[in-house]
């Protein structure tokens, strides 16, 4: 039986939710994590083809805030001035009441490229752009929608 399209499923990224290490973030305007497959590249004698296999996995992913206050910063640079790169956990939620489901997806072991300290300009609403990692391995699917 083919599925019916119904528009009301489309999910609203303005039920979206953002927890930091178990703190959800009101800020937040925009995220995204990626997969990423790493391939090495193989050649064969009398083959002008190339082919690819699979060596691992990268994750990568970025989340914009409005900045409301200075979470974060002093912990995350006095760490890295210390030697020390935090990991943390970051986990994602769309619930959207009109669609009916729910899905969850944490990444459990998440780190910083880059940690914005300072971001200042006339007349307009201060975000901050924020780059992480994660291991794929901690990738936990708490709940799909079906």
């Amino acid at each position: 039986m083919p599925r019916k399209l119904e528009p009301g499923k489309v999910i609203n990224g303005t039920w979206g939710k953002m927890f930091f290490s178990g703190i959800e973030i009101f800020e937040l305007q925009r995220a995204e994590a990626v997969v990423i497959p790493v391939r090495d590249t193989l050649n064969f004698v009398q083959m002008l083809d190339e082919y690819e296999k699979l060596s691992g996995l990268r994750g990568t992913g970025s989340f914009t805030v409005y900045k409301v206050n200075s979470f974060g910063i002093r912990e995350i640079v006095e760490a890295w001035k210390k030697g020390i790169d935090p990991h943390v956990s970051i986990v994602f939620q769309t619930n959207d009441p009109d669609n009916g489901g729910v899905e969850t997806i944490a990444l459990n072991d998440c780190w910083f490229q880059d940690f914005p300290i300072v971001n200042i300009e006339v007349k307009k609403y201060i975000q901050r752009d924020f780059r992480f990692n994660f291991a794929p391995r901690s990738v936990e699917f708490e709940d799909l929608i079906d």
